[in-house]
């Protein structure tokens, strides 16, 4: 039993350890990108560790776990502070590694540019670390605190505070940058709208959006993936980009290239978690594939994100009711083109809705 909760312990510890160089390589990335929020990613990091450190130094000593299941390895005594340096670098090395085939994944699907210096410098890293963590891979240091355990207990308690707080506010704050950028932004179009600028003045992102909508008034979607998918490389924040990738999605879905486009929105998901109409897509790519039950579910995330952003929800209605038709819940179907209705829809779309399915 002993040697079950210590395997369990080593391999949780090493799980942790490799979420720690998760947020580290992502702090990398935003510093060579120039973006603040490097910031965020490394106090996250730096406070998982400590939070780590606190809980495995105390843990194994409440249930008098003095020796490990892998020699050498870890050391657990009640009320210290527990280092092994090879093995933490080994965990890092690791987890810098996975993240160094992610990119190259995504490189090769088209979903990331290349950046060189970015991937040396992962490469360094990764490197570095799997060779100075040989020689230190069965040295185990062993901090003692004066006073005994209840001193240690002390430490440690204090360390894990530090820890969760550096997280919380890691994670706080950077959803309040987004959001705030976000505000801006569109504060920003907003005020921007009514003075119509010329094409040459816009950003590269505002005129691939001018483009993708002249596109899209004639109908044409072939042409807009090869656009799109070069735009997939502009420096833009996380949203423009979630924004490219779910025009994108929408761009194989009006070409019959119904997989890519889902990944495409999961893609979108991936770089906002709140973008309505990549929920949206996703529903109606659900309900085509007749797994009504998971389009709803997206759906339902679909209408309360617009609601998040106050963005109109007559077109979300309209969707919603027409998933609701697709499974055969008419009531459902009615309710949500009534709701549609009241939002602002076009009537000649109402009325269609419901010819379609012979709603009264």
């Amino acid at each position: 039993m002993k040697e079950a909760l210590i395997f369990f312990l080593n391999i949780t510890l090493a799980a942790v350890d490799l979420i720690v160089a998760y947020y580290i390589c992502f702090g990398i990335r935003f510093l060579l990108q120039k973006n603040r929020l490097w910031i965020r990613y490394f106090l996250i990091g730096i406070g998982v560790l400590l939070f780590q450190t606190a809980l495995f130094s105390w843990l194994p000593g409440r249930v008098e776990l003095e020796y490990s299941l892998f020699e050498g390895t870890l050391v657990f005594e009640d009320g210290a502070l527990f280092h092994n340096l090879g093995f933490l670098l080994l965990a890092y090395s690791v987890g810098i590694g996975i993240m160094v085939l992610k990119y190259l994944w995504q490189v090769i699907r088209k979903k990331e540019s290349f950046s060189g210096k970015l991937f040396l410098l992962e490469v360094v890293f990764c490197a570095a670390g799997c060779v100075l963590s040989v020689p230190l891979i069965n040295s185990t240091y062993v901090i003692h605190f004066e006073g005994g355990e209840a001193a240690g207990t002390i430490v440690l308690l204090i360390l894990a505070v530090v820890g969760a707080i550096l997280v919380i506010w890691g994670f706080k704050t950077t959803r309040s940058e987004k959001k705030q950028k976000e505000s801006e932004r569109l504060q920003k179009e907003k005020s921007a709208a009514p003075q119509q600028p010329q094409t040459e003045s816009l950003s590269p992102f505002d005129q691939l959006v001018a483009e993708k909508n002249r596109l899209t008034k004639q109908g044409d979607y072939a042409s807009q993936i090869p656009l799109l998918i070069e735009a997939t490389g502009l420096d833009v924040d996380d949203l423009r980009k979630a924004k490219i990738w779910n025009y994108l999605g929408i761009a194989y879905r009006e070409t019959n290239s119904a997989n890519k486009s889902s990944e495409c929105f999961q893609t979108a998901l991936q770089l906002d978690k709140n973008n309505p109409s990549a929920y949206n897509n996703l529903a109606l790519y659900y309900a085509e594939k007749k797994d009504f039950v998971l389009a709803e579910t997206y759906m339902n995330t679909a209408v309360a994100k617009a609601k998040d952003r106050r963005i109109d929800l007559h077109v979300f209605y309209e969707n919603y009711a027409l998933i609701a038709g697709q499974s055969g819940d008419m009531q459902k179907a009615k309710g949500y083109l009534r709701l549609a209705e009241e939002a602002g829809s076009d009537s000649n779309t109402i009325s269609a809705l419901k010819k379609r399915f012979e709603i009264n």
